[in-house]
Protein backbone atom coordinates (compact mmCIF):
# COMPACT_ATOMS: atom_id res chain seq x y z
CA UNK A 1 0.00 0.00 0.00
CA UNK A 2 0.60 3.75 -0.26
CA UNK A 3 -0.22 6.86 1.83
CA UNK A 4 -0.52 10.04 -0.94
CA UNK A 5 -1.07 13.28 -0.11
CA UNK A 6 -1.79 15.97 -3.40
CA UNK A 7 -1.32 19.97 -2.90
CA UNK A 8 -0.96 23.06 -5.58
CA UNK A 9 2.36 24.31 -5.61
CA UNK A 10 3.51 27.11 -7.91
CA UNK A 11 6.05 26.35 -10.57
CA UNK A 12 6.46 30.19 -11.50
CA UNK A 13 4.50 33.24 -12.01
CA UNK A 14 0.70 31.85 -13.33
CA UNK A 15 1.78 27.95 -13.49
CA UNK A 16 0.24 26.11 -10.83
CA UNK A 17 -0.05 22.50 -11.16
CA UNK A 18 -0.99 19.57 -8.73
CA UNK A 19 2.31 17.73 -6.99
CA UNK A 20 1.34 14.07 -5.67
CA UNK A 21 3.57 13.08 -2.25
CA UNK A 22 3.45 9.40 -2.04
CA UNK A 23 4.84 7.26 0.61
CA UNK A 24 5.36 3.47 0.40
CA UNK A 25 3.64 1.91 3.69
CA UNK A 26 4.48 -1.55 2.91
CA UNK A 27 6.83 -4.43 2.23
CA UNK A 28 4.28 -5.40 -0.46
CA UNK A 29 4.24 -2.18 -2.38
CA UNK A 30 4.84 -1.69 -5.89
CA UNK A 31 8.89 -1.16 -6.47
CA UNK A 32 8.76 2.40 -7.96
CA UNK A 33 12.98 2.84 -8.76
CA UNK A 34 11.83 1.97 -12.10
CA UNK A 35 9.01 4.00 -12.27
CA UNK A 36 6.46 1.51 -12.33
CA UNK A 37 4.18 3.05 -9.24
CA UNK A 38 4.26 6.42 -10.58
CA UNK A 39 3.09 5.45 -13.69
CA UNK A 40 0.52 3.27 -12.04
CA UNK A 41 -0.56 6.07 -10.26
CA UNK A 42 -0.77 8.27 -12.73
CA UNK A 43 -3.16 5.72 -15.02
CA UNK A 44 -5.47 5.01 -11.78
CA UNK A 45 -5.48 8.88 -11.01
CA UNK A 46 -6.82 9.08 -14.74
CA UNK A 47 -9.83 6.90 -14.89
CA UNK A 48 -11.36 8.29 -11.37
CA UNK A 49 -11.15 12.39 -12.40
CA UNK A 50 -11.32 14.86 -14.65
CA UNK A 51 -7.56 15.69 -16.67
CA UNK A 52 -7.41 19.09 -15.08
CA UNK A 53 -7.47 17.01 -11.56
CA UNK A 54 -4.67 14.57 -12.19
CA UNK A 55 -1.29 15.50 -10.45
CA UNK A 56 1.62 16.47 -12.84
CA UNK A 57 4.07 15.28 -10.76
CA UNK A 58 4.33 12.68 -8.04
CA UNK A 59 7.66 12.70 -5.29
CA UNK A 60 8.40 9.74 -3.41
CA UNK A 61 9.09 10.77 0.15
CA UNK A 62 10.29 8.10 2.81
CA UNK A 63 7.68 9.52 5.33
CA UNK A 64 4.85 12.22 6.05
CA UNK A 65 6.08 15.14 7.61
CA UNK A 66 3.87 15.69 10.96
CA UNK A 67 2.95 18.49 12.74
CA UNK A 68 2.83 18.33 16.58
CA UNK A 69 -1.28 17.42 16.08
CA UNK A 70 -0.23 14.56 14.09
CA UNK A 71 -1.95 16.30 10.57
CA UNK A 72 0.53 16.36 7.55
CA UNK A 73 2.30 19.59 7.36
CA UNK A 74 2.37 20.71 3.39
CA UNK A 75 5.16 23.10 3.88
CA UNK A 76 7.52 20.75 4.76
CA UNK A 77 6.54 18.66 2.12
CA UNK A 78 8.76 19.60 -0.97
Amino acid sequence: GSAVVVTRREYGEGDVRLVAFVQLVSEQSPAWGDGALVESLREHAATLLPSYLCPSNYIVVPEMPLTAQGKIDLSRLR
